[in-house]
């Protein structure tokens, strides 16, 4: 051959197990070029299962954080007020009942801020040993300014994020738990 190992030139073909509708096995699935997203700079999202080589570009996770549009088509607004997520968009009628950041946002803004914060005061008092009432005066407004300026962006990421890996609750079938 020509140095190509056979079982990268092996032809996929269907394998059917359990009759007609019955579950199916690609043995190659990376040979199928319907399972290969178009190689654009965008973000894509598959529409449907993987075997649909349906895909539409969607918002990048960088824009949607700092302008709050829609996740599904980017034109309409994620928030209906400062933090509050709308029912669904105006634009493409996509719901928005699946977003449930929950926590999220707060905790990774605390990581970020308190870095930040911590750093900037441990500098100043290495520098300048001001008392502490200079530190609780600067400080504190630049921990609230920080925290409300990235709390929207971030929350929108994670919302986005729930939107594109189809994030849900987990849902218990009363028969399982016997």
């Amino acid at each position: 051959m020509s140095g190509v190992p056979e079982h990268r030139t092996a032809k996929a073909e269907r394998i059917d197990i359990g009759g007609e509708n019955g579950p199916s096995i690609d043995p190659l699935p990376y040979s199928r070029p319907s399972a290969i997203p178009p190689a654009t700079g965008s973000a894509f999202q598959v529409v449907g299962d993987m075997n649909e080589s349906v895909v539409r570009n969607t918002p990048s996770l960088l824009r949607i954080g700092l302008t709050g549009v829609c996740p599904s088509c980017g034109e309409g607004k994620l928030f209906s007020r400062f933090l509050t997520i709308a029912k669904a968009c105006r634009h493409c009628d996509q719901s928005f009942e699946f977003a449930d950041s929950g926590d999220g946002p707060a905790v990774f803004i605390i990581m970020f801020v308190g870095f930040i914060v911590v750093a900037g005061i441990l500098t100043m008092e290495v520098l300048y040993q001001p008392p502490y009432w200079v530190h609780g005066a600067v400080w504190l407004p630049v921990t609230a300014a920080l925290c409300l300026l990235l709390l929207r962006p971030f929350k929108a990421v994670l919302v986005a994020l729930q939107y594109r890996n189809r994030a849900a609750e987990a849902k218990f079938d009363n028969n399982d738990l016997d």
